[in-house]
Formats: C-alpha cells, sequence, structure tokens
C-alpha cells in the first residue's frame, strides 16, 4: 500500500511545471492527492480523517495581478501555482469479463492449479482429476479418492 502511494506521489512530483523543484511542490501534491472525493463512497481522504473537508488555498486567495521580482515571495509562489491548476477527473476502474473456455462445461477431467510457493522445476498444476459435478462456480473432484470442491478462478 506504501508503495502504491509512492508510486502516485513520484508520478505527481514529476507532473509538476517544474519537476526539479519537488520540495516546493510536495505540499501542494500531498494536498491534492488528499482533498478529492473518491467515487465509491463519496468521501475524500481528509473527510474520513478528520470529519471535516479540508479548505483548499484556492479558496482563500483572490485573483489579483501578481508582482515579478526577482525573488518571488511563498505567497506569490502559491498564487501562481493555484492559477494554474485545472481540475482532472478521477480515474474510473474497470472490471473486465472473466474468460472461461466453454470446453471447461462439457469436460470430464481438469488440471487444478497450485497456488503455493513452489520448488524450482516444480509444475503449476496437478491433475487430471476426474469431474463429479459442477456448477457454474465450482467443481466437484475426485483426488486421491476423496471428493474436493475447487472454485473457478475468477480474475482475468
Amino acid at each position: 500500500m506504501v508503495e502504491r502511494f509512492h508510486r502516485q506521489l513520484k508520478a505527481a512530483l514529476r507532473a509538476q511545471a517544474r519537476p526539479d523543484d519537488w520540495i516546493d511542490s510536495q505540499s501542494l501534491v500531498l494536498l491534492g492527492i488528499r482533498s478529492p472525493t473518491k467515487d465509491g463512497s463519496g468521501f475524500s481522504v481528509a473527510d474520513l480523517v478528520y470529519g471535516s473537508s479540508l479548505q483548499l488555498p484556492g479558496e482563500f486567495l483572490t485573483p489579483t495581478p501578481l508582482i515579478t521580482l526577482s525573488d518571488p515571495t511563498f505567497v506569490q509562489k502559491l498564487r501562481a501555482a493555484m492559477a494554474s491548476i485545472r481540475l482532472t477527473p478521477l480515474r474510473q476502474l474497470t472490471t473486465r469479463a472473466t474468460y472461461v473456455p466453454h470446453e471447461l462445461h462439457t469436460t470430464e477431467h481438469v488440471f487444478v492449479r497450485i497456488d503455493a510457493v513452489r520448488r524450482p522445476l516444480q509444475s503449476s498444476y496437478e491433475g487430471l482429476f476426474k469431474v463429479v459435478s459442477r456448477t457454474p462456480k465450482f467443481f466437484t473432484i475426485e483426488r486421491r479418492g476423496q471428493r474436493n470442491t475447487i472454485l473457478l478462478n475468477e480474475k482475468p
């Protein structure tokens, strides 16, 4: 989870107008990550943690002409950064349909995948096991004299 957040943070820092100046833009990037609402719940991360939404810097400052100085102050940098921010929609998560071969619903024997840590050169599957009965999501097979129920893999 932390690695995913680091990936998101690095991508946001690289997307800044001046990626070399990441220290100055880090607080704004973190604010941008924490303030948008999530699709499923309608709440932002800040809403869930603090119980209220954050006041964004653009809500405090009114647009005024910027004074160009050789060494601009933090407020002027903040105003320039807030003036250039555009709303981007959140990424939509899509689920792909699971592919199940048609032959799987009529076959008499199946292989079963081993979902465990394997030794080098060990096969990923074991079997050929006889199918005793089936439903759309489960198979009952005969393995080593016993009946086992196997769930169909739902990942693409």
